[in-house]
């Protein structure tokens, strides 16, 4: 199923529903009721909603166990990670961190996600 993402309204109903693809060009939206990881891009248009209620909103997602918020003016990424009821924040703020993902087994470097990346 594909949906317009003009269809996909606030406040994130069908965040279990879809999920987008980019690639060769294009960002398309298919079906999807599994999350287990959601990236953020922060930007300062979207920042307040990514860390109020767009996140409230994918944390309720019985399926999602990590939700990551990536600065893009600075080497900055806060992890929020599912254990039990509760969500455990955690900040990492040098190129010489790196935060590891356990819901994917995987560890992200700073320093590669940031790869030439010049900052303001």
């Amino acid at each position: 199923m594909v949906a317009n993402p003009k269809e996909i309204t606030w406040p994130y109903h069908s965040l279990e529903e879809y999920f987008a693809i980019e690639g060769a060009g294009h960002v398309r939206y298919e079906y999807w009721d599994g999350q287990i990881l959601c990236i953020e891009t922060l930007s300062p248009s979207t920042e307040s909603r990514d860390r109020g209620p767009k996140r409230a909103a994918y944390q309720a997602l019985p399926s999602l166990m990590e939700y990551l918020l990536v600065a893009q003016d600075a080497p900055h990424v806060t992890h929020y990670l599912r254990q039990g009821n509760d969500w455990v924040r955690s900040d990492y703020g040098s190129l010489d961190l790196s935060v590891v993902l356990p819901s994917i087994e995987c560890t992200l470097a700073l320093s590669e996600l940031y790869k030439d990346v010049e900052f303001p």
